[in-house]
């Protein structure tokens, strides 16, 4: 589940990050833009998911409760790297082809 919503996640940017570049805009503007649109989105999408998995942190069952913990943590964890290492890798990509 973690490795579909990074992947989930990582397109939404990509692409809205990709018809930014295709708009004109530079790299870096392109980035900031996609960041503050497709990134509200993730955030939004990320906290719900993590809020249903942490509310069935109350059922009586241990195994459905370290079930939820462990998707719970995933899923911010995505949306973490999302937002942090995947504008850091487009933009060390980006720069670095420009100098070749």
């Amino acid at each position: 589940m973690a490795l579909a919503m990074s992947i989930d996640y990582s397109l939404f940017l990509l692409t809205r990050f990709n018809e930014e570049r295709l708009d004109g805009r530079s790299i870096t503007q392109s980035l900031e833009i996609a960041l503050a649109t497709q990134g509200h989105t993730i955030v939004v999408s990320g906290a719900t998911l993590a809020l249903c998995f942490t509310s069935m942190l109350v059922l009586p069952t241990s195994t459905i409760t370290s079930m939820a913990a462990g998707a719970a943590t995933a899923v911010l964890q995505s949306v973490l790297v999302s937002l942090s290492l995947t504008p850091a890798l487009l933009l060390t990509m980006q720069i670095g082809r420009a100098h070749v």
